[in-house]
């Protein structure tokens, strides 16, 4: 959750009440009538609804490390591409995640592709 009030360059007040709220209602399991009530359509839970719109919390792109072959050096064979996050939550198949690394190293050669 601070990772995403960090994201959206908040004040430091803003963003730890904002923080506050969100951890409140990710832990929170109560549906009410209140939505189908205003809406008409019937209420899910807020896991359920930032599941079934992932793409609204995520940024519209990603960066993408990338092998074109194999080689004798990293550097030479790998590129970095900037990917639309929506296209690729889109393609994802039912035994597929999308995992967001926030540090990664590189051990070897262009080999270890």
């Amino acid at each position: 959750i601070e990772s995403v009030t960090a994201s959206m360059g908040l004040p430091a007040g803003v963003a730890k009440g904002f923080e506050a709220f969100l951890t409140i209602i990710s832990q929170s399991g109560l549906i009410t009538n209140t939505v189908s009530q205003v809406s008409g359509s019937p209420p899910r839970s807020i896991s359920a609804f930032v599941r079934d719109n992932a793409a609204a919390f995520l940024p519209a792109h990603f960066s993408r490390l990338v092998a074109k072959s194999r080689g004798s050096s990293f550097r030479a064979e790998a590129t970095i591409a900037s990917v639309d996050t929506a296209q690729t939550l889109a393609d994802l198949t039912p035994k597929q995640i999308f995992v967001k690394v926030l540090t990664a190293g590189v051990n070897g050669g262009a080999d270890t592709f």
